[in-house]
């Protein structure tokens, strides 16, 4: 197929592809109540909205009716999915674009493109899918193609021709092929193909270069290819081959240089080789009698090399090693023997060049004897002995340099005796079953005494009476308990008393804490104290917090230091209570040369004092009363900032929260900034409302109010207010004095613009306008 043909159908087949998947354009399609798109979207305030949503909505440029059926614009007007029609060039220019039923029917009138599915045409073309493509210059009714002079001509995929210009190709598949390249009239490069390529020829500037009959022939400039038989030439040499490359002949300016017939043998001027027999310049050889050259000789059994030789199953031997069934060795280049191994006494010996350390055994090991290379060395024989300078075991006695046993009579060293049932070792000993000791530490059945070496605590234990003494030396205390812990107590060195317990009664602690059913406190001192009445369900708290709870109705929280805290953001000035001071951060680097720690830099930065405090209320575990107080210096500024987080209730019923922002100025001391934002919601989202207050100007920044998510809706900000309501009421209210109220777009409509005057519409009807207008 022809370049020409092939991006033909290609062209063909994408464009009806495009046609078909392309979209229908909407710049916006967004003419809903709850679009919220960029400020390029619309084109007038959204006072001018007509609100009729879903029967009708409108905001410049963007309208729509019964959506998504009906939507209009300035570049584009549809009723879906029927008719649509655009404006191509935008806003300001004519409809040129119409559809019906799209994809089916389009007319853009801008490109001149038309269509009906399956007809497609423009002003130059026209095509009937898929059937007939008339484009200028040629026509195409599938599988022909032809162009109007009939110079190339397609009838797909048996016949193809191009017949004028320098390149002429004309084919009939699968019977022949050919084409003819010319250059000034005449003929370069001429190609025949016939039979799928199986016979034909290549001719260069009139002369048949290559030509062939395949499986039977081929000639080609490089020689002659046949099965039977092929010659090749390259250069002086020539080579002739038979029987599909088995046998050959090759030739040197047509002196013979060798010859072949595999496997049969090899011949050339200084060898010839058979699988069997074979002699060259330096060896010859009889397989698998021998082979030899000037360096080996290898037989089934024996060999040699320069370097080698062997017997199989004999020996191998070469410089330094000899390995056989009887006797295995291995030496060093000096002819040190470094191993040997009598495999069928299982015996061997081993020298450590490096180390100089020497091992001989028999019998895999069962007995030995080893030196190292300090001249000392040892035996054994297992497992009655092992023997060596410093020790001797057998299995009953041994001894070393520094002990002696004799099992299981005794064993005895430098520090200690001992026997199975008595013995001594360092400061302890023992006489079994009367006593342990090991230095202030005693135990028999009578008495236990424990002592603690790193504190010098002290335990004392009498199991007969299930009592025990305990002295701490770190706090001066001491302890005692009595039936297995139930009753017990503890005193400090100067006598005071420290703590007692009675379970599962009471336990007291001296002005720490007092456990028991039903009073207790914990805690103690000017921290914190936690104290219930009756039972633990009931409490209050003192100290650094303040409070307490009856489970599970209520519990309280509240910092000691809320209520000053509070304080500070009703200040005009930074309170006095928050100090302010220059930090300095020095950072040091050790000096490697000098050995001293040194001064790399030294930065100073402004520090203020921090404060965080909170008042905490729960009730029954489903609604809180939480107020967080934070004040901190905003890094990097002279910025003071408080931030107050107050919350009630809950989300799923009522809920508020509040959080109030202040900022004070560090070098001047006044007050910046005081604002609080204030969140109230009814039934999760049933109804909400968030304020934005300024407490400097006493005034609202910002409010919005939501029932029933858009049944009524109401937002201000900066004196100006909007309010919608479902269905098709809105109302706004503009600071300069502009109100508009509207039910149902104009059905009653009502303005007041200070600068144009009053307008009214009922029943659509404009029944009152500005003078002039």
């Amino acid at each position: 197929m022809s370049k020409l043909a092939r991006k033909l159908v290609v062209r063909s087949v994408i464009a009806c592809a495009v046609a078909l998947l392309c979209g229908c354009r909407t710049p916006y399609m967004k003419a809903t109540p709850f679009f919220e798109g960029g400020a390029s979207a619309y084109k007038e305030p959204l006072e001018e909205r007509v609100n009729l949503w879903p029967a009708f909505y409108h905001r410049a440029p963007a309208t729509s009716v019964a959506w998504p059926v009906f939507s209009y614009s300035d570049d584009h007007m549809a009723v879906h999915p029927i008719y649509s029609q655009y404006r191509q060039s935008g806003a300001g220019g004519a409809y040129d674009e119409y559809n019906v039923l799209w994809p089916l029917a389009q007319a853009d009138t801008r490109r001149g493109d038309y269509r009906v599915f399956p007809f497609f045409w423009d002003d130059q073309s026209f095509v009937a899918f898929p059937v007939l493509w008339l484009k200028p210059g040629y026509l195409v009714v599938p599988p022909l193609f032809m162009d109007w002079s009939l110079d190339k001509v397609m009838l797909f995929p048996l016949f193809y021709g191009d017949f004028e210009g320098e390149e002429r190709s004309h084919t009939l598949l699968p019977l022949y092929y050919y084409s003819c390249e010319d250059s000034g009239g005449r003929s370069v490069h001429e190609t025949f193909l016939a039979a799928c390529g199986l016979t034909g020829y290549l001719r260069r500037g009139g002369v048949v270069e290559d030509h062939w009959l395949l499986p039977f022939y081929a000639y080609t400039q490089k020689g002659f290819f046949s099965l039977p038989w092929t010659r090749t030439s390259q250069g002086a040499t020539r080579e002739d081959i038979f029987l599909s490359g088995f046998g050959g002949v090759t030739s040197v300016n047509g002196d013979y240089s060798s010859s072949w017939l595999l496997p049969l043998y090899y011949h050339d001027q200084d060898s010839f080789a058979t699988p069997i027999f074979g002699a060259t310049k330096s060896a010859d050889w009889l397989l698998p009698v021998y082979y030899h050259d000037e360096d080996c000789l290898l037989t089934p059994i024996y060999g040699r090399t320069k370097k080698f030789d062997w017997a199989i199953p004999l020996y191998y031997r070469d410089k330094t090693d000899f390995f056989s069934l009887l006797w295995c060795q291995t030496s060093g280049t000096d002819g040190r023997l470094e191993s040997a191994i009598s495999p069928l006494l299982l015996s061997g010996y081993t020298y450590e060049r490096r180390t100089g350390d020497e091992l001989s055994y028999l019998l895999m090991g069962l007995a030995g004897r080893f030196t190292n290379e300090n001249g000392k060395g040892g035996s054994w024989v297992f497992p009655f002995f092992y023997q060596d300078a410093e020790r001797f075991f057998t299995l009953l006695y041994g001894h070393t340099k520094t002990s002696e046993w004799l099992a299981p009579v005794y064993y005895r060293d430098e520090d200690s005796f001992i026997t199975p049932l008595a013995g001594k070792k360092g400061d302890a000993d023992w006489l079994l079953p009367f006593y342990v000791r090991s230095g202030e530490d005693f135990t028999s059945l009578a008495y236990v005494r424990t002592v603690d070496k790193r504190t010098g605590a002290r335990n004392e234990v009498y199991p007969p009476l299930f009592l025990e003494r305990t002295w701490h030396t770190n706090s001066q205390e001491s302890s005692w308990s009595a039936l297995g812990g139930i009753v017990g107590g503890s005193t400090y060195a100067n006598g005071a008393r420290g703590s007692d317990w009675l379970a599962p009664f009471y336990y007291h602690e001296k002005g720490h804490s007092f456990l028991s059913l039903p009073f207790g406190w914990t805690g103690g001192g000017t921290s914190q104290t936690n104290s219930w009445w009756c039972t633990p369900l009931v409490g209050t708290r003192s100290g650094r917090e303040n409070g307490g709870w009856i489970f599970p109705l209520v519990t309280t929280h509240k910092s000691d230091m809320f209520d000053e805290d509070s304080r500070f953001f009703e200040e005009n000035r930074l309170p006095t209570g928050i100090r302010l001071w220059t930090g300095v951060e020095t950072n040091r680097l050790w000096n490697q040369k000098t050995r001293q720690m040194e001064v790399k830099s030294v930065r100073s930065y402004p520090a203020a004092t921090r404060f965080s405090s909170h008042d905490r209320r729960t009730f029954l575990y489903l609604s809180d009363s939480n107020t967080e107080l934070q004040g901190h210096l905003r890094g990097g500024t002279n910025i003071y900032e408080m931030v107050k987080k107050e919350k009630f209730g809950n989300c799923l019923f009522f809920n508020h929260n509040a959080q109030r922002t202040v900022e004070f100025r560090t070098d001047t001391r006044e007050k910046v900034r005081d604002q609080e934002v204030l969140g109230t919601s009814f039934l999760v989202m049933c109804y909400q409302d968030i304020r934005v207050e300024d407490h400097l100007t006493g005034g609202e920044l910002a409010a919005k109010q939501d029932f029933l998510w858009r049944i009524w809706s109401r937002k201000s900000a900066d004196g100006n207010v909007t309010i919608d309501a479902f269905p098709g009421y809105t109302y706004d209210k503009r600071k300069n004095g502009y109100t508009k109220t509207s039910f149902l777009w104009r059905l009653y409509r009502h303005e007041v613009d200070p600068k144009k005057g009053t307008s009214m519409d009922i029943l659509f009807i404009p029944v009152l306008r500005p003078e002039g207008q």
